[in-house]
């Protein structure tokens, strides 16, 4: 098993709106993951290496057929992880942040920084590797497909996407939850002032 992720490594996670929030964090690597036709421009203020990947929040090849949508490959994923091992080489040396984007910062990028994780932590580390990214961005669910190609990729045998089935499954608990509260608050009956003229 790998070291832990060294003190010269950081990684972050954003949506798109949220890049410049990033100014003045000393950003080195920046991985924007976009849609067809809607690159993302390197930020004024980023002076380091801006890598660009393109593909949609479609989480099956038939997913992808079905809505016509362009999903991500797994030569998408192995850049990914390639341009990852470049950052934490360049960590030995000297301080490096990775800064990874996609539209709203939950699935896609946050597929990509586990890949990453992984990589790093080493083979046994799936479930602290996600423990790790949820750490970094909590609202993180991040894109089954991407995660399939990442664990083919970095022989995992299947364990990186066991540990997001449980991730999936506390969401859906935690949704389930939050709609029997919200059905119990509206059958509440109203128990406001009764008006007699």
């Amino acid at each position: 098993m790998r070291d832990s992720q060294s003190p010269q490594f950081r990684l972050s996670v954003c949506g798109i709106d949220e890049i410049d929030k990033f100014a003045g964090n000393n950003v080195t690597h920046l991985i924007s993951i976009d849609d067809p036709g809607a690159p993302t421009e390197t930020p004024e203020w980023f002076r380091g290496i801006h890598w660009h990947l393109v593909f949609q929040d479609v989480e099956t090849v038939k997913q992808a057929k079905q809505f016509r949508a362009l999903g991500p490959t797994i030569h998408d994923v192995k850049q990914i992880i390639e341009f990852g091992e470049t950052c934490l080489t360049a960590s030995k040396t000297k301080r490096v942040h990775l800064l990874i984007h996609c539209m709203a910062g939950v699935s896609r990028s946050t597929a990509a920084a586990f890949a990453i994780l992984c990589m790093i932590h080493g083979k046994g580390s799936e479930p602290e590797s996600l423990e790790h990214l949820l750490a970094i961005r909590p609202d993180a669910l991040p894109n089954r497909l991407v995660v399939k190609y990442a664990d083919q990729l970095l022989g995992r045998d299947g364990k990186m996407l066991e540990a997001l089935r449980h991730l999936r499954e506390r969401w859906t608990k935690r949704w389930i939850n939050w709609a029997q509260a919200m059905k119990k608050q509206t059958e509440r009956p109203n128990k406001g002032i009764e008006h007699t003229r």
